[in-house]
């Protein structure tokens, strides 16, 4: 629910973030900055180009438009976790002798 005394031009910003992926599993994200509209997006993305790293990842700016005091998670989460690995206890044959 956005708040009604909100100026029309602040209900609405824009985070810009920027997604670096190496190999498959490899990826390395940053958020770069909040905006309070499109063309500040554009001139922003347009700075960072020209930054090393960031020159050989042209494609990875993303932006997301976020409404100012509403809630963007609804729900609550879960974590899956592995079991922990049981000790293997060493063989015969790789066991020491004293």
């Amino acid at each position: 629910m956005t708040n009604p005394k909100t100026p029309q031009a602040f209900r609405l910003v824009y985070l810009l973030q920027h997604v670096a992926r190496e190999g498959s599993d490899d990826e390395d994200v940053k958020v770069l900055g909040i905006y309070s509209n499109k063309k500040n997006v554009e001139l922003a993305v347009e700075r960072f180009k020209k930054l090393v790293g960031f020159k050989r990842f042209p494609e990875g700016f993303y932006v997301d438009p976020y409404r100012l005091n509403q809630d963007e998670w609804s729900e609550g989460f879960a974590t899956m976790r592995r079991p922990p690995r049981k000790k293997q206890t060493p063989r015969r044959s790789q066991a020491r002798r004293h």
